[in-house]
């Protein structure tokens, strides 16, 4: 089974960021680029072809959310699987979200430091 590393689903974000939010139309008081509403802890973007297997039921990778913004009220641990076309060691641990029992959602801790840093995501799978 092929594994797909976070950093590499993740490289493109930036570039999607100034796609989506016009470039540099900068906020002159604060000086920073404005963020679409609602789409704040979204990365927009995942990779195709990334599958989750849990109690015998498919799912696909939908997108991702950043745990920092997200917060982890609401999310409550079903179970763990050890089918997932992404890296983890050991048992990943599978969680339900408060209003959405469609969705299964995995937790990915923060990597790396400085320009190479990838915030802790909850990832969102889909049936």
């Amino acid at each position: 089974m092929k594994r797909i590393s976070l950093g590499l689903v993740l490289l493109v974000m930036p570039l999607i960021a100034v796609a989506c939010t016009g470039g540099d139309k900068k906020d002159a008081a604060t000086g920073t680029v404005p963020v679409p509403s609602g789409a704040a802890a979204s990365s927009g973007m995942v990779a195709p072809n990334t599958f989750l297997t849990f109690e015998g039921a498919r799912y696909r990778l939908a997108d991702t959310l950043q745990a920092n913004l997200v917060g982890q009220d609401g999310f409550t641990q079903v179970g763990t699987t050890r089918e997932a076309d992404i890296e983890f060691e050991g048992d990943l641990k599978v969680y339900r979200r408060d209003g959405d029992g469609q969705s299964l959602y995995t937790l990915s801790p923060a990597t790396g430091e400085g320009e190479r840093a990838v915030p802790a995501l909850w990832l969102r799978w889909m049936p």
